[in-house]
């Protein structure tokens, strides 16, 4: 599908997601630590680009700081 092996550019993002999917850690942990290592400029365009904030929507809540 890609045209190259996903799983071996991505070790270790294969082997979480593996891990969830065994039940041998709980994906909401895992994205609690993931959220907590990001900076929250990269949460928010994360979450922009993943269409579940608008564009100019996280520059609204600075201007209400």
């Amino acid at each position: 599908m890609y045209g190259f092996d996903h799983r071996k550019v991505r070790p270790a993002t294969n082997r979480l997601i593996d891990m969830m999917d065994e039940g041998l850690i709980d994906a909401r942990a895992v994205a609690d630590m993931a959220l907590s290592w990001l900076s929250e400029h990269d949460v928010a365009e994360m979450m922009k680009a993943n269409d579940i904030i608008e564009q100019d929507e996280d520059e609204d809540e600075e201007d209400d700081e």
